[in-house]
């Protein structure tokens, strides 16, 4: 096992020795101690090694297993084998971001809530309590990859007296070490008792862990619509007058 370490990281050495100078390089062996070597130091070699030696690696001490044994050392390895996400020269000339800014969480729940009067959207009671179209609350959210965390997002209907007439909610929780993106959250109420005269929307969240700092869900691009429907374009042209078209004078 002690040759085959020696070999493995010779042939390291050698390859990042040749691959930075183009002179020509002799054959040369090293009698490093790699017993006190940083943990990040070796991490970073054992990702330029392939999985068969990996494997022979984890069974020299402790520490190497337990560097080798890690899921962040495999997610970090398939970032460096994989193929580039992002190249420059097919970057889009006219890329705009989605949002400039965001509302981060921490480890208390952290909320922010909107009071809407109807009325002032534009809509009659008599529109509301009649057809009660559809209400949509959608907002953006993204996590952290390193800490598992909690978001939540309610519709909250009432009427004039401030009493609650119906209330939807969704919920969306991410594990620790999960793919991290932005994804749009969406409620929908749909069913509701007439006389809604205003609506809340409130949003929260805050991470799982209970860790110092901002590791909870981030919120961003909030939306409200309340959706009606359409009229149909008629398919046949309008006939005016007798049942058949007059001439103006």
């Amino acid at each position: 096992m002690t040759n085959f370490i020696k070999n493995l990281f010779n042939r390291f050495i050698m390859s990042e020795s040749t691959s930075s100078s183009s002179s020509e390089e002799t054959p040369f062996h090293t009698s490093m101690d790699l017993s006190n070597v940083n943990p990040e130091i070796l991490e970073a070699i054992f990702l330029r090694f392939s999985k068969k030696d990996l494997v022979k690696c984890s069974e020299t001490c402790h520490l190497w297993r337990n560097i080798i044994n890690k899921r962040s050392f495999w997610i970090a390895k398939e970032d460096y084998e994989a193929p580039p996400s992002f190249l420059q020269t097919h970057f889009h000339p006219e890329y705009k971001e989605l949002f400039d800014s965001c509302l981060e969480t921490s480890y208390q729940t952290c909320s922010k809530y909107f009071d809407i009067s109807i009325k002032e959207l534009g809509l009659s009671p008599e529109i509301m309590d009649n057809f009660r179209p559809p209400i949509v609350f959608s907002e953006w959210v993204a996590n952290r990859s390193d800490c598992g965390c909690l978001y939540r997002s309610s519709i909250q209907l009432f009427n004039e007296n401030r009493e609650r007439l119906a209330w939807e909610r969704q919920e969306l929780s991410f594990d620790q070490w999960q793919y991290q993106r932005w994804q749009k959250v969406e409620v929908i109420m749909e069913s509701y008792p007439p006389g809604a005269r205003s609506i809340r929307v409130l949003s929260s969240g805050r991470d799982l862990q209970f860790w110092k700092g901002y590791y909870g869900p981030k919120m961003a691009g909030c939306q409200l619509m309340i959706k009606m429907e359409e009229t149909p374009l008629p398919t046949q042209p309008l006939v005016l007058g007798g049942g058949q078209n007059e001439p103006m004078e």
